[in-house]
């Protein structure tokens, strides 16, 4: 008598755990275009990126890499400091 009750149990769970799961909060939306104003009023993009050979690492105290030098780029297209 005890597995199917197991059983059940864990099914009603796993029902549980997907209802809550699949439920979206109204006001959680936020638009890009928000995001990408307040970027731009700020002036300054932060950026998160690995710290090796190739993204980003510092070279005689110089910051380079190519993900480096591709949110430099980019920072200054929105207008902000490099």
């Amino acid at each position: 008598m005890r597995p199917p009750f197991i059983k059940l149990l864990s099914l009603l769970l796993c029902c549980l755990y997907v209802v809550t799961g699949c439920h979206s909060k109204g006001n959680a939306k936020v638009s890009p275009a928000d995001d990408l104003q307040q970027i731009k009023d700020s002036g300054e993009l932060v950026i998160l990126t690995m710290y090796s050979s190739t993204s980003y690492f510092l070279y005689r105290g110089q910051e380079m890499g190519f993900q480096y030098e591709l949110g430099k780029e980019f920072a200054k297209s929105l207008g902000g400091k490099s």
